[in-house]
C-alpha cells in the first residue's frame, strides 16, 4: 500500500495566529506553551522542560541550557575521544593478531582508523577487529560521556523577552500561578 504522508517542521506564519486562537480556546496550558514556541523558535522539548529557575522576571530573560546543541556536541566529543583511543588500542590489537613479521611497520602506515579497519580486512582479521573495537567502546562510552559531561562547558542560550509584553506577563502569571519546578505542568 503506498500511503503518502507530509511532514511539517513548523507552522507556516500565515497559520500562526488561527493555531494560537484554537490553543487558547482549547486551554490556556497550550496557548501559553506554544506561544512561547512560536515566539522565540523553541523546540517542545526545551518549552516542556523550562523550569522557574531559568527565567529571570526582573532582567526579563530565560535561559536554556543542556539544549539539543549541547547534547549533540557531547556526543561528537564522545565519539572524537573513542576513535582518539581506538587509534592506538587498535593499533596495539592488530599488532598481536597479525601474522606478518612487518605488522608494526604495515601497522604504523595507517593514517586514519579506515586504513587501520582495511589492514585487519587484508589479514582476514576484519569481523574479530570490529567486534573487538566494539567492546572497547561499549566499555570506555559511559566513563568518557560521564567525564566529558562534567567538564563540558555548557553554551547557555539566552532569551530576551523585554520587548514581548505578553510573553513576560503570560511568565509572571505561570510563575505566581504554581510552586512547581517546571513552568508548564498540565493541571489535568
Amino acid at each position: 500500500m503506498n500511503e503518502r504522508t507530509l511532514a511539517v517542521d513548523a507552522i507556516p506564519d500565515k497559520l500562526i495566529p488561527q493555531f494560537l486562537k484554537q490553543a487558547k480556546k482549547i486551554d490556556n496550558f497550550w496557548f501559553d506553551m506554544f506561544l512561547l514556541c512560536v515566539t522565540f523558535g523553541l523546540r517542545n522539548i526545551e518549552c516542556r522542560e523550562l523550569k522557574f529557575s531559568q527565567i529571570n522576571l526582573k532582567e526579563k530573560r530565560i535561559t536554556l541550557s543542556n539544549t539539543k546543541a549541547d547534547k549533540a556536541k557531547l556526543t561528537r566529543k564522545v565519539n572524537q575521544h573513542l576513535d582518539k583511543q581506538w587509534n592506538i588500542k587498535g593499533r596495539q590489537w592488530l599488532r598481536k593478531y597479525m601474522v606478518d613479521l612487518n605488522a608494526s611497520l604495515i601497522i604504523r602506515l595507517a593514517t586514519s582508523l579506515d586504513e587501520l579497519g582495511f589492514i585487519a580486512e587484508e589479514y582476514q582479521l576484519g569481523v574479530a577487529y570490529e567486534k573487538a573495537k566494539q567492546r572497547y567502546y561499549d566499555k570506555e562510552k559511559p566513563q568518557i560521556y560521564n567525564y566529558l559531561r562534567r567538564t563540558l562547558p555548557s553554551h547557555s542560550r539566552q532569551i530576551d523577552f523585554s520587548s514581548f509584553k505578553a510573553i513576560e506577563k503570560m511568565l509572571s502569571r505561570r510563575l505566581k500561578k504554581t510552586q512547581r519546578a517546571y513552568i508548564f505542568i498540565s493541571s489535568r
